[in-house]
């Protein structure tokens, strides 16, 4: 009985964790099918919808984006059906005499853009530099395109590391090794990484890195060749970097073959999972400060392409690769609004819009998450880290626009929440005002907007008799750079913080004109004008008056 129970037990589990990576294939299935759908769609609606005025270069632009993409998704659908076959046995070797090394040649070779674009060295090795034997030309072609791009994929593009990829032949075997400086394999996982569907934990952004089929199907074709593949993180104490080790055995050697039979037309175009890096193929607009500010947290370059040509006439673009660096650029440029992709490496979507949001310097900024995920569970995951509008690709263009525009609209309201500040015997009144839409779901956190206000406010009044008080003394008690401080304050106010200071001073000269006997140059000098003449001529500048002729209008 009890053993009875034990195996329904196992059974259950069994089930449970068949249950549970069906899903996970199918989250990623769709996470990969849906951002060459993008791709495609995209281009040929932008297309459709001005088929008289396109110019014949822009028609090849992107007709090429459409190509790429479907060989894209046809690869994605070709390695499922390989693995079925691999599983159910129905796969056969085609084998033919060739130089193996010039084969691997042109693999590394297509890559080399793409590596250099990443600031990752490609290198390739091989002792003989030709060798003929025989080999499956489709399967060697799939071994090594999966493990070099799984190299690219897992060594972060600003990292300055490199992929080394190297051939030689020893004991009657091809023994080919493909290693890199990424982000490793945890010591104890490495057990496990060519099983079906998995994915490193360690990894960012585990569902984005892909399907996890790429390096099952890479044992199972080396296996069917009969041959061996190993794997380990050169260095265990800090799982950085990966060596993956395959030894084919040499069927035969064609020692009458004098040249190489791998020809460069023969071969397929590569199509790896990572496109070149933003920075290295994405346009941005002729800078002009009075557009607004649309960062792009992307890292797959056509898609940032594509964003960029929908809203490029009327803001200005700014790129970032992946969530971290996403984060670090937002810092830096304060953005009107910040579009993401959710499934990235270093960090994904949703750890992008939490931080921006519970950062004092950007949780203004309206953040649209943009991603395959396009389930109820992860569009409230999004909207509960602070996004204000969750799209799922593929998208059209229009939707985009009407969403960028409506958020940008709905973070003017801000404005009217601030207009009307005063300052009462110190303390800060604002103006109340509700934030509805029934159009588009917004996350104003307005705890953190009042407070960003009230400390720059508290801050100059601490120093308002202080003539030598600027903004960059504000900047350093606030933490922030000028730049930082001026496109949170406009974001905010439509002032500079030069112009709030100066308010304030203001303010406060008004109500000593009206509560105390000083003189003009006494109120001068105690609201940090060192220079009465100056203040009296920014007073009427200001109010239309002097400020003796306010304080007789005001006390009559």
């Amino acid at each position: 009985m009890q053993i009875r129970r034990l195996l329904e037990k196992a059974e259950s589990a069994r089930l449970s964790e068949l249950d549970r990576l069906k899903t996970r294939l199918y989250t990623n299935i769709t996470h990969e099918f849906r951002t060459p759908l993008t791709l495609i769609l995209g281009p040929v609606r932008k297309l459709l919808s001005k088929t008289d005025d396109v110019s014949s270069e822009e028609l090849v632009s992107k007709l090429n984006v459409v190509k790429e993409n479907g060989e894209r998704l046809l690869t994605l659908v070709n390695q499922i059906l390989d693995v079925q076959k691999l599983e159910a046995h129905h796969i056969q070797i085609n084998y033919e005499s060739g130089d193996v090394m010039a084969l691997l040649r042109y693999i590394v070779n297509l890559f080399e853009s793409i590596g250099d674009a990443k600031n990752i060295k490609l290198i390739f090795e091989c002792n003989p530099p030709t060798f003929h034997m025989d080999y499956d030309k489709d399967k060697l072609l799939k071994i090594v395109t999966n493990l070099i791009a799984n190299a690219l994929k897992f060594t972060p593009a600003e990292s300055g590391g490199q992929v080394k990829i190297s051939a030689s032949e020893k004991d009657n075997l091809l023994i080919i090794a493909v290693s890199d400086t990424g982000i490793g394999i945890p010591k104890d996982k490495v057990s496990t990484i060519f099983n079906l569907f998995y994915q490193v934990d360690k990894t960012p952004s585990a569902i984005g890195s892909g399907t996890g089929i790429g390096l099952t199907l890479v044992k199972e074709l080396v296996e069917v060749l009969q041959g061996k593949i190993t794997v380990e993180s050169p260095d265990p104490s800090t799982s950085t970097g990966t060596l993956f080790l395959v030894q084919l055995p040499i069927i035969k050697v064609d020692k009458t073959q004098s040249g190489s039979k791998v020809l460069a037309i023969d071969l397929p175009k590569i199509a790896p999972d990572n496109k070149l890096p933003v920075s290295a193929t994405v346009h941005s607009n002729d800078v002009n400060d009075d557009l607004p500010v649309v960062l792009i947290v992307e890292d797959n370059a056509d898609v940032a392409n594509f964003i960029s040509e929908c809203l490029s006439t009327s803001y200005r673009i700014e790129f970032a690769t992946n969530g971290k660096s996403g984060m670090k650029r937002a810092l830096e440029l304060v953005p009107d609004l910040v579009i993401s992709d959710v499934m990235m490496p270093e960090a994904d979507g949703f750890e992008v819009c939490q931080f921006l949001k519970n950062d004092l310097r950007t949780s203004h900024i309206p953040v649209i998450l943009l991603t395959a995920l396009a389930g109820i569970k992860n569009r409230l995951d999004g909207l509960r880290r602070g996004a204000d509008a969750y799209l799922s690709k593929p998208f059209y263009e229009e939707e985009l626009l009407v969403t960028v525009e409506k958020l940008l609209l709905l973070r003017q309201s801000l404005l009217k929440r601030y207009e009307g500040l005063k300052f009462d015997d110190g303390k800060t009144s604002l103006t109340k005002i509700q934030f509805e839409s029934s159009e588009l779901q917004t996350n104003f956190d307005l705890h953190l907007e009042d407070a960003f206000i009230k400390k720059a406010s508290d801050i100059i009044r601490l120093h308002l008799n202080d003539a030598n008080f600027s903004v960059e003394y504000l900047c350093r008690e606030m933490s922030m750079s000028n730049t930082q401080l001026f496109r949170k304050m406009k974001a905010l106010t439509d002032q500079s913080a030069g112009e709030l200071i100066q308010d304030i001073r203001l303010q406060k000269a008004k109500d000593l004109l009206l509560e105390t006997n000083l003189t003009i140059s006494e109120i001068a000098y105690e609201t940090g004008f060192n220079d009465p003449a100056y203040f009296s001529r920014l007073f009427m500048k200001v109010e239309g008056m002097n400020p003796s002729t306010y304080r007789k209008g005001k006390s009559e």
